[in-house]
């Protein structure tokens, strides 16, 4: 914080003196240039980690309140000597008080979208050997009795990896 005053006076004194009386005629032009630098210095370090998909809102409320209390004294001696003595003291008492309410509402939305592509490959590869072995004997004797022999055989290899 800087404070910068500026204090101009001017001081205009009349006196006429008389035998019996005296009259003082007293101007007094005060003043005052207050020059009050305030300088915030605010700095907000916000880091989120995400570990997760999912849409995530997040709302942070900085409230900071400031309050300053600045008292300026001044006091000055003036002394003018005439034939009489005369002392002026001005004393300036000066009070700022200066009151400083700040408020931040940062608000961050994030939100995460996510997009999967899955994608499954499924190669079979079906092997089957099938072999059929058909003997068939057939034998007719032909005289009286009649007589069939029948011989078959199936044989079936099924092979799947």
């Amino acid at each position: 914080m800087n404070l910068t005053v500026n204090l101009t006076m001017n001081l205009t004194m009349n006196l006429t003196m008389n035998l019996t009386d005296l009259t003082l005629d007293l101007t007094l032009n005060l003043t005052v240039d207050l020059t009050l630098d305030l300088t915030l210095n605010l700095t907000v370090d916000l880091t989120v980690d995400l570990t997760m998909n999912i849409p995530v809102n997040l709302t942070t409320n900085l409230t900071t309140n400031l309050t300053m209390n600045l008292t300026v004294d001044l006091t000055m001696d003036l002394t003018v000597d005439l034939t009489e003595d005369l002392t002026l003291d001005l004393t300036l008492n000066l009070t700022v008080d200066l009151t400083l309410d700040l408020t931040l509402n940062l608000t961050v939305d994030l939100t995460v979208d996510l997009t999967m592509n899955l994608t499954v490959n499924l190669t079979m590869n079906l092997t089957m050997d099938l072999t059929v072995n058909l003997n068939v004997n057939l034998t007719v004797n032909l005289t009286r009795n009649l007589t069939m022999n029948l011989t078959m055989n199936l044989t079936v290899n099924l092979t799947s990896p």
